[in-house]
C-alpha cells in the first residue's frame, strides 16, 4: 500500500481491481524517478494510457483529465491539466471502476465502490461545506478547479491529502447510518475536515523538510475540530478536542517516550516514523487517543493571541508562504505571528519565536507547582519538567525552560471566560502571588479552560477546597476545568506526584455530573488503571469504586437511544457502555448486552450501532458458547459490505478469552497468503488484542511458538517477522502481570538467527519486557496507596445508601480476584501476585459424584462428568473451581431440579474455572453443579496419567492418579484445596478385561453398555469426608495378595506379585500398630497398597488406596540390599501413618503441611521400631532425619516449618526436608519434652477432636490438645509457658539454636554457663552476617537436658533446665576440673551443642578410655556436631580427628555410621587435593581397621539386620579410602560374574570395578544387567552406581540418552538417579560441562528437552565445580559463548558466571580446609592411632628454648613456609599446653626419620612465634581456649589468642 499499488474488492463474488497511489512521505520514487523531497515544489503534467481491455476504468488525478487520443480498438491517451506547484508526495492518480456523487457546483465529487454509493452520501453532503468553511476562515479560495474524495478498499493510512484528490480508507469516508455508530459519523467528519484543512496547510504551503512536519499535521488536526465545530455547532468539538486529543497527548508526551515537534530526521525510516502521535496521527479508529501535541500548541497560541489575531496571522503565514514558493518553516509562522502581535499591539514578554521555540523543540511539557507559604497569604508558582514513572530520564537532567502563559481564576472572583494570559512564568524564575487569596478558605484554579499545554499541581488544602466546590456546586466551574481537574489529579497520582486520596475523593462528584465532557478523562483513566491493577489484590476494590462512580451515568444512558439525544449524549453512551461492559464487566451492563445480543442473534447487523462493540464483546465472554458466537461474528465480518462494521467485528473478536481462538485470530495476520483480513486492518486486530489481558498472553505465546518453530528451520518471511514486531509494539505497554513478564523472559532466551528482522523482533521483545518490569515495579509500589485511598473514601462516605464495600462486592460483583480483595482487607502482608490461585470462600462443596472413563490406547484420553452439590456461603453470581488442562464441554447449574442460567470462563494462569450464574445464587442455599469434560492421560506422572510395563514384548497400559498437592484439578473440576473436605461417590469406566480400584470398596458394577464398546462402570462406596488430593482411582490388570476379608491387599503387575510378601506382612502389622498407638480404629473398610511402574513421588497416602514406586513395595533378597528392606518398611509406615495424620485430620492449608508430613516421618521410624525393635529405627531416626535436617536448616535461605505459600510452585516447594525431617525432629523433641504417655494422650485427643470438628486442622489445634492434656496432668513447663508459646518458635522460625557450653572455674568449683544463639553457617561461601540479617538472630525456649561424669544418666530425656531467649543460664550442678558434661541427652533436642576445648578434651579422653559410658546416640551426636563445627570453622579439625580416634575400639554401628557418612562428605569435597585426600584416607583406613576385620565381605549366620545393612556402607567407604584388602576382594568377587555378587556387596564391588582399568568392560556388563533386569530396585541402584565410572565420555553419553525421546531405557521417574550419579563425582561434573560445551554452538537448533537439560545441568552444578579441569571447561564454554550474540545467551552466560564465582569460592574453601586438615593430621601417626593415650616424659629439644626465634624453629623443622609454621604452632598450642597436659607431642619430620619432642618451653616458643606473625596471615577461628599460658599473654593480646 505504498507508491503505485493495487487494491481490490468483491462485486457479486467477482474480484474487481483498482490502482491507486500513496506517495507520502517518500514513496513517489516507487512510481517514477523524481526529486522526492517536500521543498521541490513544481507543476506536474500527467499523461495516462488505457488499453482497450481497461476502457471501463475511470482515471482520477489531482487535476481534471481529458482524452487526447482515442484509438477505439487499441488504447486511449489521457492528459491531465497542469497542477499548481507542489511536492511529489502530493501527486496522486487512480484507475477505478467506481460510482460517484457530485455536488451541484461540480466542485467536489465522492467516489466509492458501486455497491457502497449510498454510504458515500454523507461525505458528499459535508465535503463542499467543509471546503467553504476553510475558505471563509483563511480568506483564501481553494486553488484547484475540483476536489475528489476517493474511498479505497486497501489503504494503509487513515486518509491522504493529495491536492485535488483526497484518498481515504473506506471506514474513514463511508457512513451507513443503519449500521454505523454516532462515533463513526464523527470520525468521517473529522477526517474529512482534517484532509480538507491540508489543502491549505500542507498543500498550499508545505514544510521545507520533514523536520517541520507539525506545520502540516498539527494545523490539520487542530482545524479538523475547529471547522467541524463550525459545521456542527451542537457537537461541542472545541471542548471535545481538549478531552480526546490534548489530555491523552499529555499522558503520552513524556521525556523518555517522545521527541520535540521540530526534530531532525534524515533516513526514510526516520521520516516515516516521524508521522506519529506527537505530530498528528492519522488513525482510522476514533477510539484511539489521537495524541496531537502540535494541535494543542496551536490552540494555546490562539488563546494567547485570541481568536481574530490568530486567524489574521495564519492568513499572513499562508499568503506570504505561497508567494515565496510555498515552502515554509517555523520561522515563517513565528514571523507572521510577531507581525500580527505588533499590528494589534498585543503585549507579550518576548517575541512569539522566543516563547514558542522551547515548546516546539523540546520533548515533554511543564508541571506547574502551585504551593503556599504557611501562615501567609503567599502562593509561590514554579515550573518543573513533568516526569512519569514511565520516564527513564533522570529528573535532575532536564531543567524546565519553558515560557509559560498562565491564566487563573479564584473562588471570590470566578471568571472562566478570559483565557488571555495574566501571568508569564519564565524559565528559571518563580512567581509569588501576594494576598491574591486566603489559602485557608479560598481555592485558586489555574489554566482556565485548559488553554495551556501543561499540568497543574496544588498544595493539599487547595485540592481539598476544589473538591469541596465540585461536591457542592460543580456548575460554578467550567466544564473543561472539571475535566482538567480529573485528568491532572489522576495522572499526578499515577506518577507519584499526588496522593491517590485526592483523585479518589474528587471523582465522587461525578455521581451527579450529567455533562459528558468531564466523563471522557474519567473513563479513559478508569480503563488505564483497571487494566493495570485488575490482576492484583486491589483489582476488585478498584473495580468496585469505579462501578460506584459509573453506575448512575450508566443507568441514565443504558442501551436506550432516544430521538432527542444529541451527538455528545450518543458518543458518551458508547464510551460509558464500553467501559461498563468490557472493562469493568458491570453486571447490569452485561445483562443488557446479553439481551441485545439475544434479540439480534440471527441478524447481528441490527444490533444498535452505538453499543455494538460492547454487545459483541460480552457475547464472547460466555465460554460455553464462545465458539458459536465467534463463528457468528466471523460470518458477519465476511459478509458485511460496510468497512466500519467489519472494523467493529475485528475489535470485538479480540475480546474473547479463549487462548486458541485468539492465537488463530492473530495468526491470520501473520500467515502468508491469508487474505481474510485486509493488510490495512491488521493494526485493528493488534489493537483489540492489546486491550485484552488474555489477548496479550495469547500474542506472547504465539510469538513464542512461531520463533521456536522458526529455529528448527521453518523460516518466517520478512513480512511475518515485521508483523510480529508490529504486534509486540501494540501489546508492549499492556504488560500487566507476572505471567506475561515470564513469557517475555522466555522469549528473550529463545535464539533465532541474526538477520535484521529477527533483531528487530528481539528488540521489540526486550523493550516490552523492560517496560513490563518497570510497570510491575510501579504497580507494587502503588497498590497500597490506592487501597488506602479507596478504603478511606469508603469510611468517610456520608451516604447511608452505599453498602459496605465487602458486602456490596460479595453480593453483586464477584470476579476471579475476589480472594485477593478479601485478603487485602484482612491481611496487609498479603502478596497480590500470588493468591490469584486460591479460591474465594463464597461457596463450598457438600458432596461429589464423579464418573470417569479412560481410554488406554490411541490418544489416551479420558472423559468425565462431575456433579458437585455446593452450599452458598455468600450471595454471589460466581462459582470458582480449580481446573487445569481439561476441555470443558458443558456446565449446568440447578437449584431443586430447576436450571439456573450459567456460563463459564477458564482462567488458565490461575487454573480456575469461573462459572457465572444469572440470577445470583442466594446465601445459605444449596445448588448442584454438573460439568462434562474431557482430558488426556498424560505421561508426566501427575493428575490422571498413564503408566506401562512389559510382559515379554507386549506393552501393558494402566491409568492411575497422583493428585497431591494440586493435581486433582487435572482429572476433574473441583475445590482443589485441602480445607475443602467432603464425601465422594466415584464411578470408573473400564473394559471388561480390566480391573479398577478406588479409595473405598466396590459397591457394584453396571451392565455392559453396547453403545460404549461394552464398557462397564465400577461404582464405589461413598468415601468419608476428605480433600481432593486424597482421591484416587486406577484402571489396570494387576494381581494381588490379600487377607481373606479383602481388608488388606497388595497389588502389583502380575509377574511381580511374588515379591510383595514383605510389604504385605509388614503393612498389616504396621496398620495394626498405628491403631494401637492412636487408639483410633482405621476408618475405612479396606487398605490397598499398589506398586506403580511409573511414579514420580516415593509413595502417596491416598485414603484406602496408597500408591508406591515399585522399589518400595517389591522385595527380593536375591537382588535387594538389606538397607532397602528397612527403607521399604519406613515408606510403608509413612503412608499408613498418613491415614491418621493427613487423612483423618488434614492440614487446613499447605502452610502447615508439616502437620501431615512431620508426623508421618516421625511415625515411619517409631512405628517400624514398635513392629521390630531389633531394627533400632528410633536410634537411626536421629542419624537419618535430624542430622540431615540440621544441615539444610542451617542454611539461611530455608523457611520455617510453618511458612506462607500460595502458588502451585510454592506449594510443591513446601514438600521439602524442613516439612518432613525438621517437622519430625521437632515432634520427637515434643515427645521427650512432655514424656511419651502425655504425648500419646495428646495426639489421641488432637485426632479425635480434629475429626469431630470437620477434619481440617492448624498447628493451634495441635497445641490446644497438648495444653489440655498437660493441664489435666498438672505438668509444669517453662516459666508458665504453654505448649503453643514454646512450640511456635520452633515451627515458625527458620533455623535452630547453637548451644554453647562454657566451663568457668572459681578455684574451687567449675560452674557451667550455657548460652544460645542461632546456628550460622560461616564458610567462605557465606557472609558472616547473612543469616543474622535475614532471620534477625532467632532465639528459642529450649528444653535442655544434660548429664555429667559423676552422675551419669542417659535415660532421663525430660528437660532438666529451660533456656530462654537473650539470657545465659548457669546450670545448677558444679563440676570438678576433670569432670565432663554432655548435653542434649540422646540428642532429643533439635539443636547443636559446642563445648569449650577443655570439655571436648575430657569427652575425648572418656571415649578413648571407656566409650560405653556415653549413650550410642550421644556418641554419634558428638561425632556429627564436632565434624560440622570443624567444617564451619567453629572448632579446629584437630579436635575432630582426636575425638574419632576412639572408633578403632567402637563396636556399635550407630556412631560408626555417623562417622562414615561424614567422612564420605569430607572426601567428596577434598578430592581435588590428592595429597590431603591421601592423608585423610590413611587416617580413616586405620580407624576402620578393626570394624572392617570384624564385618568384612562374608555374611555370618549370627549377623543381624543392622550388621548386614552397615556392611554395605562400610565396604563402600573402605574401598573408597583404598583399604588394601577391599579392592582385592572386590575384583575377586566380580570375576565370578556380576549377577553373583550379593546385594549388600554390590555398592562396594561395582563401584570399585568401575574405577578400575577395566571400567569400560564393567560399565558394559552393568548396563546389560540393567537392561535385562525387571526389578525396579536393581535397575535404579545400577543407575546410581554407574556414576562411579571414571570415564567422562561414558558419563556424558547418559545425557544424550536423557534427551532422546525414542530412548526408553531409562524411565522418566529415574532420570533423577542418573543425574545424581553423574553429579556425585568430579569426572561426572566434567562430563556434564563437556555436554554443555558441545551444545553451545547448536543452541539455536536444539529441541526443548536438550535446551532444558543444559539449563538444568548449569543450575545444579553450583557447589560441585571445584577442580582445575572444571575451571578450564567453564573457560572453554565462555569462549564459545563469546562467539555468539551475548543477548541471545543471557541465561546461560549468567549461569556460567555464577558457576565461575562458585568455583573460585569453593576452591578457596577447599584450600583453606585442606591446609588445616593436613597439619591437624600430622599429629596422628600409626602409633597414636592404635595405642591408648599415655603420659609421656617431658624433655627439652636441643635447639629450641624459650628464646628461640623463627629462624631457629625453621631450621629445626626444615620448614620454609611461614604458613606451615603458623598452622603447626597453632596445632601444638591446642594439643599440648592449652589442653593442660604436660605430655610431649611427637611430630614426624618432613624429611627423614626421627622424632622431635617439644617441652613446655618449646611450646611457648611456638606460641611466641605465632603471636609475632602478622595478623592477616594467621589462621582464623582456631577455637575458644580455656586457658592461656603467661608467655603467650605477655606477647599477644588476649583477643588474638582467643581468636
Amino acid at each position: 500500500m505504498k507508491g503505485f499499488y493495487r487494491s481490490s474488492y468483491l462485486e457479486q463474488n467477482q474480484t474487481k481491481w483498482l490502482a491507486v497511489t500513496q506517495f507520502e512521505p517518500t514513496f513517489a520514487r516507487m512510481a517514477f524517478p523524481c526529486y522526492d523531497e517536500p521543498r521541490f515544489k513544481t507543476p506536474f503534467t500527467i499523461n495516462f494510457v488505457l488499453l482497450e481491455r481497461n476502457y471501463n476504468y475511470t482515471i482520477l488525478s489531482n487535476m481534471p483529465c481529458h482524452i487526447i487520443y482515442n484509438s477505439k480498438s487499441l488504447m486511449k491517451w489521457y492528459r491531465c491539466e497542469e497542477t499548481k506547484p507542489m511536492p511529489t508526495y502530493l501527486v496522486a492518480f487512480a484507475f477505478v471502476q467506481f460510482a460517484n456523487l457530485k455536488t451541484n457546483s461540480n466542485r467536489t465529487s465522492t467516489w466509492m465502490r458501486p455497491d457502497a454509493i449510498e454510504d458515500g452520501a454523507y461525505m458528499q453532503e459535508i465535503g463542499e461545506k467543509l471546503l467553504s468553511l476553510m475558505e471563509n476562515y483563511t480568506g483564501i479560495k481553494y486553488l484547484l478547479p475540483k476536489l475528489d474524495f476517493l474511498a479505497v478498499p486497501d489503504f494503509d493510512m487513515g486518509a491522504m491529502e493529495n491536492w485535488g484528490l483526497i484518498t481515504f480508507r473506506e471506514q474513514a469516508m463511508l457512513y451507513n447510518k443503519e449500521v454505523c455508530s454516532e462515533r463513526a459519523k464523527e470520525k468521517v467528519t473529522l477526517i474529512a475536515a482534517h484532509e480538507i484543512s491540508h489543502q491549505w496547510f500542507g498543500d498550499y504551503v508545505t514544510p521545507v523538510w520533514w523536520d517541520y512536519l507539525w506545520l502540516n499535521e498539527g494545523f490539520a488536526r487542530y482545524f479538523q475540530y475547529k471547522i467541524t465545530a463550525d459545521l456542527q455547532p451542537t457537537w461541542r468539538m472545541e471542548e471535545y478536542f481538549v478531552v480526546t486529543v490534548m489530555q491523552p497527548m499529555l499522558f503520552d508526551d513524556e521525556v523518555s517516550h517522545s521527541h520535540g515537534l521540530t526534530t531532525k530526521v534524515n533516513t526514510p525510516n526516520e521520516i516515516y516514523n516521524h508521522f506519529d502521535t506527537v505530530t498528528y496521527a492519522k488513525e482510522v479508529d476514533i477510539n484511539l487517543k489521537n495524541f496531537i501535541k502540535g494541535a494543542s500548541i496551536l490552540r494555546m497560541i490562539e488563546h494567547i493571541l485570541q481568536t481574530e489575531p490568530f486567524r489574521k496571522a495564519l492568513r499572513k503565514y499562508l499568503t506570504t508562504g505561497y508567494k515565496q514558493g510555498g515552502s515554509v518553516n517555523p520561522t515563517d509562522l513565528w514571523n507572521a505571528f510577531d507581525d500580527q502581535v505588533k499590528e494589534d499591539n498585543i503585549t507579550l514578554p518576548m517575541s512569539v519565536s522566543d516563547i514558542m521555540n522551547e515548546w516546539t523543540n523540546r520533548a515533554g511539557y511543564p508541571l506547574i507547582q502551585v504551593s503556599r507559604v504557611p501562615h501567609k497569604h503567599c502562593i509561590p508558582i514554579q515550573q518543573h519538567v513533568y516526569h512519569s514513572w514511565r520516564s527513564s530520564v533522570n529528573k535532575s537532567e532536564s531543567p524546565a525552560k519553558w515560557v509559560i502563559p498562565l491564566t487563573f481564576t479564584k473562588k471570590s472572583h470566578i471568571n472562566f471566560h478570559n483565557t488571555t494570559p495574566s501571568l508569564w512564568l519564565e524559565a528559571g524564575k518563580k512567581i509569588v502571588l501576594h494576598g491574591e487569596i486566603d489559602p485557608d478558605t479560598e481555592w485558586i484554579l489555574f489554566n482556565v479552560q485548559s488553554a495551556g499545554y501543561y499540568r497543574i499541581n496544588y498544595y493539599n488544602e487547595n485540592w481539598e477546597l476544589l473538591i469541596h466546590q465540585l461536591l457542592t456546586k460543580p456548575e460554578e466551574i467550567h466544564v473543561l476545568n472539571k475535566a482538567q481537574l480529573i485528568d491532572d489529579s489522576i495522572s499526578l497520582a499515577i506518577d507519584n506526584h499526588l496522593p491517590y486520596e485526592i483523585p479518589i475523593s474528587l471523582l465522587k462528584y461525578l455521581d451527579k455530573e450529567h455533562d459528558i465532557i468531564p466523563w471522557f478523562p474519567a473513563l479513559t483513566k478508569f480503563d488505564y488503571l483497571y487494566s493495570q491493577y485488575k490482576s492484583t489484590r486491589i483489582g476488585p476494590l478498584l473495580r468496585e469504586y469505579m462501578i460506584d462512580r459509573i453506575q448512575h451515568q450508566y443507568k441514565r444512558l443504558r442501551f436506550h437511544v432516544n430521538e432527542t439525544d444529541d451527538h455528545l449524549t450518543k458518543i458518551g453512551r458508547e464510551w460509558i457502555v464500553d467501559v461498563a461492559c468490557t472493562v469493568l464487566q458491570y453486571p447490569e451492563c452485561i445483562r443488557d448486552a446479553e439481551e441485545e445480543y439475544s434479540r439480534n442473534e440471527h441478524s447481528l447487523n441490527k444490533v444498535q450501532p452505538d453499543v455494538k462493540l460492547a454487545v459483541f464483546c460480552v457475547a464472547l465472554y460466555n465460554q460455553t458458547h464462545v465458539h458459536h458466537v465467534w463463528n457468528n461474528l466471523w460470518k458477519l465480518y465476511k459478509t458485511s459490505n460496510v468497512a466500519f462494521e467489519k472494523d467493529i467485528v475485528l475489535l470485538s473478536l479480540g475480546c474473547a478469552k479463549n487462548e486458541e481462538l485468539l492465537k488463530q485470530f492473530i495468526y491470520k495476520t501473520i500467515k502468508e497468503n491469508d487474505t481474510d483480513i485486509r493488510e490495512q486492518d491488521h493494526i485493528t486486530v493488534y489493537r483489540s488484542i492489546g486491550d485484552n489481558a488474555e489477548g496479550v498472553k495469547a500474542a506472547l505465546l504465539l510469538v513464542k511458538e512461531l520463533i521456536s518453530v522458526n529455529k528448527t528451520g521453518i523460516s518466517l518471511s520478512t513480512r511475518s517477522m515485521k508483523k510480529l514486531v508490529q504486534l509486540l509494539q501494540f501489546v508492549s505497554n499492556k504488560i500487566t502481570n507476572e505471567k506475561q513478564i515470564e513469557l517475555l523472559s522466555e522469549l528473550i532466551k529463545i535464539e533465532n538467527g541474526k538477520n535484521e528482522e529477527y533483531k528487530g523482533l528481539k528488540e521489540a521483545i526486550t523493550s516490552a519486557y523492560e517496560f513490563g518490569q518497570k510497570s510491575m515495579k510501579n504497580r507494587r509500589t502503588s497498590m497500597d496507596r490506592i487501597e488506602i485511598a479507596i478504603q478511606s473514601s469508603i469510611e468517610s462516605s456520608v451516604s447511608p445508601f452505599i453498602p459496605s464495600m465487602l458486602t456490596y462486592y460479595r453480593a453483586t460483583y464477584l470476579t476471579s480476584n475476589y480472594h485477593e480483595y478479601f485478603h487485602s482487607a484482612t491481611d496487609k502482608n498479603y502478596n497480590s501476585t500470588k493468591n490469584i490461585y486460591k479460591l474465594p470462600q463464597t461457596t463450598k462443596p457438600l458432596s461429589y459424584n464423579l464418573t470417569i472413563c479412560p481410554e488406554l490406547s490411541g490418544n489416551f484420553n479420558f472423559s468425565g462428568t462431575v456433579e458437585i452439590e455446593i452450599l452458598v456461603e455468600d450471595t454471589t453470581s460466581d462459582i470458582y473451581l480449580h481446573s487445569s488442562g481439561l476441555d470443558i464441554k458443558g456446565v449446568n447449574v440447578k437449584k431443586k431440579n430447576r436450571n439456573i442460567e450459567a456460563n463459564f470462563i477458564i482462567e488458565k494462569e490461575s487454573e480456575l474455572l469461573n462459572i457465572k450464574t444469572s440470577p445470583p445464587m442466594v446465601k445459605s442455599n444449596t445448588y448442584v453443579v454438573k460439568i462434562k469434560y474431557e482430558g488426556t492421560l498424560n505421561d508426566n506422572m501427575v493428575g490422571f496419567y498413564r503408566s506401562s510395563y512389559k510382559t515379554g514384548n507386549q506393552i501393558n497400559w494402566l491409568a492411575t492418579t497422583q493428585f497431591e498437592p494440586v493435581y486433582a484439578r487435572r482429572a476433574f473440576p473441583c475445590y482443589d484445596e485441602p480445607s475443602y473436605k467432603t464425601k465422594f461417590n466415584i464411578s470408573v469406566g473400564r473394559y471388561q478385561n480390566m480391573k479398577t480400584l478406588s479409595n473405598t470398596p466396590l459397591k457394584y458394577t453396571t451392565n455392559p453398555d453396547p453403545s460404549d464398546k461394552y464398557r462397564v462402570y465400577d461404582v464405589f462406596e461413598e468415601t468419608p469426608a476428605m480433600p481432593t488430593y486424597l482421591v484416587a482411582f486406577m484402571v489396570f490388570n494387576f494381581s494381588y495378595i490379600s487377607t481373606a476379608d479383602r481388608s488388606f491387599s497388595v497389588w502389583t503387575r502380575p509377574d511381580a506379585i511374588d515379591y510383595a510378601k514383605l510389604s504385605f506382612d509388614f503393612g498389616k502389622k504396621a496398620l495394626k500398630q498405628l491403631e494401637m498407638f492412636t487408639n483410633i480404629t482405621y476408618l475405612l473398610k479396606k487398605m490397598d497398597m499398589v506398586a506403580i511402574p511409573d511414579f514420580n513421588a516415593g509413595a502417596m497416602e491416598n485414603w484406602g488406596l496408597t500408591t508406591y514406586r515399585e522399589r518400595y513395595l517389591l522385595y527380593d533378597p536375591k537382588v535387594c540390599s538389606t538397607r532397602i528392606k528397612e527403607i521399604s518398611m519406613n515408606v510403608i509406615t509413612h503412608e499408613l501413618s498418613h491415614q491418621w495424620f493427613g487423612n483423618l485430620v488434614t492440614a487446613n492449608w499447605w502452610d502447615y503441611i508439616w502437620l501431615n508430613e512431620g508426623f508421618a516421618t516421625y511415625f515411619e521410624y517409631h512405628i517400624t521400631h514398635e513392629v521390630d525393635s531389633t531394627l533400632r529405627m528410633n536410634d537411626y531416626f536421629v542419624l537419618d532425619v535430624c542430622h540431615d535436617a540440621m544441615i539444610y536448616d542451617g542454611i539461611h535461605t530455608f523457611h520455617g516449618m510453618t511458612s506462607t505459600v500460595n502458588t502451585p510452585e510454592e506449594i510443591n516447594g513446601k514438600f521439602d526436608i524442613i516439612s518432613y525431617d525438621k517437622g519430625a525432629c521437632v515432634i520427637r523433641m515434643l515427645n521427650h519434652m512432655v514424656t511419651s504417655p502425655i504425648f500419646k494422650n495428646a495426639l489421641h485427643y488432637y485426632l479425635k477432636e480434629g475429626y469431630k470438628s470437620g477434619g481440617s486442622v492448624t498447628p493451634s489445634n495441635l497445641w490446644d490438645a497438648f495444653d489440655d492434656i498437660v493441664f489435666q496432668k498438672n505438668i509444669t513447663l517453662a516459666r508458665d509457658s504453654s505448649i503453643g508459646s514454646i512450640m511456635k518458635q520452633w515451627t515458625e522460625k527458620p533455623g535452630y539454636p547453637l548451644i554453647t557450653v562454657e566451663r568457668r572455674s572459681n578455684g574451687k568449683h567449675v560452674h557451667v554457663v550455657v548460652t544460645q544463639t542461632q546456628y550460622k553457617v560461616e564458610t567462605l561461601n557465606s557472609s558472616k552476617n547473612t543469616t543474622e540479617n535475614i532471620t534477625g538472630g532467632q532465639e528459642w525456649i529450649v528444653p535442655f537436658t544434660y548429664t555429667t561424669k559423676s552422675a551419669v544418666n542417659f535415660n532421663n530425656t525430660k528437660p532438666t533446665v529451660w533456656l530462654y531467649p537473650k539470657n545465659s543460664t548457669v546450670l545448677p550442678d558444679t563440676l570438678t576440673d576433670d569432670e565432663w558434661i554432655i548435653c542434649n541427652i540422646q540428642q532429643t533436642g533439635y539443636y547443636r551443642v559446642n563445648y569449650d576445648l577443655t570439655n571436648w578434651k575430657l569427652l575425648t579422653d572418656q571415649l578413648k578410655k571407656s566409650h560405653e559410658v556415653i549413650h550410642p546416640l550421644n556418641r554419634a551426636q558428638l561425632i556429627n556436631d564436632c565434624f560440622v563445627f570443624a567444617m564451619d570453622k567453629k572448632l579446629p579439625f584437630a579436635v575432630f580427628f582426636n575425638l574419632v580416634e576412639y572408633l578403632s575400639k567402637e563396636e556399635d554401628i550407630l556412631p560408626y555410621t555417623c562417622f562414615l557418612r561424614n567422612i564420605h562428605n569430607l572426601l567428596s569435597k577434598l578430592n581435588t587435593t590428592p595429597t590431603v585426600t591421601s592423608v585423610v584416607k590413611n587416617f580413616v583406613s586405620r580407624i576402620i581397621r578393626n570394624i572392617y576385620k570384624k564385618i568384612g565381605f562374608t555374611e555370618k549366620p549370627e549377623d543381624d539386620h543392622l550388621t548386614k545393612s552397615f556392611r554395605s556402607l562400610l565396604l563402600r567407604l573402605a574401598c573408597e579410602v583404598n583399604h588394601s584388602d577391599c579392592a582385592n576382594v572386590s575384583r575377586s568377587l566380580y570375576s565370578k560374574g556380576s549377577n553373583n555378587v550379593a546385594p549388600d556387596l554390590r555398592d562396594a564391588v561395582f563401584c570399585t570395578m568401575l574405577k578400575s582399568n577395566k571400567n569400560k568392560t564393567v560399565f558394559g556388563d552393568l548396563w546389560n544387567l540393567y537392561k535385562k533386569s525387571d526389578f525396579a530396585f536393581e535397575k535404579e541402584n545400577i543407575l546410581l552406581l554407574l556414576g562411579c565410572v571414571n570415564d567422562q565420555e561414558l558419563l556424558k553419553s547418559f545425557f544424550y540418552k536423557l534427551i532422546d525421546k525414542n530412548d526408553t531405557d531409562i524411565r522418566l521417574q529415574n532420570h533423577v538417579y542418573i543425574k545424581r550419579a553423574i553429579f556425585s563425582s568430579d569426572d561426572g561434573v566434567s562430563a556434564a560441562l563437556k555436554f554443555v560445551e558441545e551444545a553451545i554452538p547448536k543452541l539455536n537448533t536444539l529441541d526443548e528437552n536438550h535446551r532444558a537439560l543444559v539449563m538444568n545441568i548449569l543450575s545444579r552444578l553450583n557447589l560441585m565445580v571445584k577442580s582445575d579441569e572444571h575451571e578450564k571447561l567453564l573457560q572453554k564454554i565462555e569462549q564459545k559463548l563469546n562467539k555468539f550474540d551475548s543477548k541471545n545467551y543471557t541465561s546461560i552466560i549468567i549461569a556460567i558466571q555464577t558457576l565461575q564465582n562458585s568455583l573460585s569460592r569453593t576452591k578457596a574453601l577447599i584450600e583453606d580446609r585442606s591446609k588445616e586438615i593436613a597439619f591437624a593430621l600430622r599429629g596422628f601417626s600409626e602409633e597414636t592411632t592404635t595405642k591408648a593415650p599415655q603420659e609421656t616424659t617431658t624433655t627439652k629439644p636441643g635447639p629450641s628454648s624459650g628464646n628461640s626465634n623463627s629462624t631457629n624453629i625453621r631450621s629445626v623443622l626444615k620448614m620454609d613456609s611461614e604458613d606451615e609454621i603458623i598452622v603447626l604452632a597453632s596445632t601444638i598450642i591446642i594439643n599440648s599446653y592449652l589442653l593442660r597436659k604436660k605430655k610431649i607431642k611427637k611430630l614426624k619430620k618432613r624429611e627423614g626419620g626421627g622424632w622431635f619432642q617439644f617441652s613446655k618451653a618449646g611450646t611457648d616458643t611456638m606460641a611466641q612465634l605465632y603471636c609475632n606473625i602478622s595478623e592477616k596471615n594467621r589462621p582464623a577461628n582456631l577455637g575458644t581456649f580455656a586457658e592461656c599460658p603467661p608467655t603467650i599473654l605477655s606477647s599477644c593480646s588476649k583477643k588474638m589468642v582467643l581468636e
